[in-house]
């Protein structure tokens, strides 16, 4: 679609299990350099969440309202959900068993659910993504027109990522899988900086770079892993050596990565790894500033930086992101670019998931009546009754 003002490029990177507090601008450990200086030269909503989910992959059901616009409750199972993960009684209560035909009718939901890249596509942005999609093959190609180094699962090790490359059919057969050469940090950054540098249209683009980084196993590369010494990282002042009591999800597969109870040594020795995989992630995002840089398009491109949730690492005795603490239901959101305000700290309440209806008014797209989260953009403003 040919327009007399070419609209802003679009850039989002998504962290998988950061923790909003994990920047050094807000007196973390872990040191992020770019993020830090991304909030000097942008907006920093330092109260955005979650929404939650009844199931405890809690990625996919918040990376799957962040591109559908609506909440938990009102997506298509299949978009966020595997069949053989409806395991606790909450999900068995809600869901139960689907029959062939109700899974026939969530791929037809699934079809019919306007899609942040698809509606993107379809007024002009060229669409391209690498790197986790945890929402099925579907409703990647929906919202996608090219991708490369796509990882279509949860979790998996860093050095030995099950990899797709774009497929126009939209089968993504297991055969087509190779296993990348090279940690994933790296794979997904050299995709977005290959695709950065060969873009060579009149139209602007929509660019999604989906780390699996601070996820675990978290396996920092030597470089990343010897800026933090265990023995002298704090605990966190909320340290427990167990949860005072169950809160349902005590056993679940995060709360397994320590043994209880959980150890100081243990707590120091983990934050040191999660702090190295997100100075990594830090590193490359730069990387991809720096493309967006030497390509002379960082003025013109709203970037954008946030995660699909938080994580525990120790506090409260736990591990997990299975919990209702700020710690693991808040997310980073830092936006730059051209119309951002600069160094500008928004205290509002907000979900991450209120992307949707603010990049589609970015790019002059009509918001779907049935989206359910709210615009950023009165906030942007100044607005302060905006969320009232």
């Amino acid at each position: 679609m040919a327009r007399s003002k070419r609209r802003p490029n679009i850039v989002i990177t998504m962290a998988d299990d950061q923790q909003a507090s994990a920047l050094s601008a807000l007196g973390s450990k872990a040191q992020t350099p770019v993020l830090d200086q991304m909030i000097k030269e942008g907006s920093h909503f330092t109260q955005a969440h979650h929404f939650g989910s009844c199931h405890g992959a809690v990625c996919a059901p918040s990376r799957a309202m962040l591109h559908t616009g609506r909440n938990y409750f009102n997506l298509p199972l299949l978009l966020h959900t595997r069949k053989d993960i409806f395991k606790t009684k909450l999900e068995q209560d809600r869901i139960g068993e689907l029959s062939a035909s109700q899974e026939q009718e969530n791929l037809e939901a699934i079809k019919a659910l306007p899609m942040l890249g698809e509606l993107l596509g379809q007024s002009g942005y060229k669409t391209f993504a690498t790197g986790k999609w945890h929402n099925g093959t579907l409703s990647f190609n929906k919202s996608f027109q090219n991708g490369a180094n796509i990882f279509f699962g949860g979790m998996c090790d860093h050095d030995k990522v099950p990899l797709h490359s774009y497929d126009p059919s939209g089968n993504y057969p297991d055969e087509a899988m190779q296993t990348g050469q090279g940690f994933s940090t790296d794979l997904f950054v050299n995709a977005a900086t290959d695709f950065i540098g060969s873009y060579d249209s009149e139209e602007p683009f929509f660019l999604l770079v989906a780390f699996t980084a601070p996820h675990d196993p978290r396996t920092p590369l030597p470089k990343f892993r010897n800026m933090y010494q265990a023995e002298l990282i704090e605990l966190p002042e909320n340290y427990l050596p167990e949860h005072p009591f169950d809160n349902g999800e005590l056993y679940c597969r995060d709360e397994l990565l320590a043994p209880y109870p959980r150890t100081k040594t243990n707590v120091k020795e983990q934050l040191a790894e999660y702090y190295g995989m997100i100075s990594h992630m830090d590193e490359g995002i730069g990387q991809i500033r720096e493309a967006l840089q030497t390509k002379g398009l960082l003025d013109t491109t709203v970037f954008i930086h946030t995660g699909d949730h938080g994580l525990a690492v120790g506090q409260h005795g736990l591990f997990g992101k299975q919990n209702m603490y700020e710690h693991s239901i808040k997310t980073p959101l830092i936006m730059t670019g051209p119309t951002i305000p600069k160094n500008n700290k928004v205290n509002a309440l907000v979900y991450q998931h209120d992307l949707f209806p603010t990049l589609l008014e970015l790019a002059d797209i009509t918001v779907p009546e049935a989206c359910e989260f709210k615009s950023l953009w009165p906030l942007l403003r100044g607005e302060k009754e905006a969320r009232k």
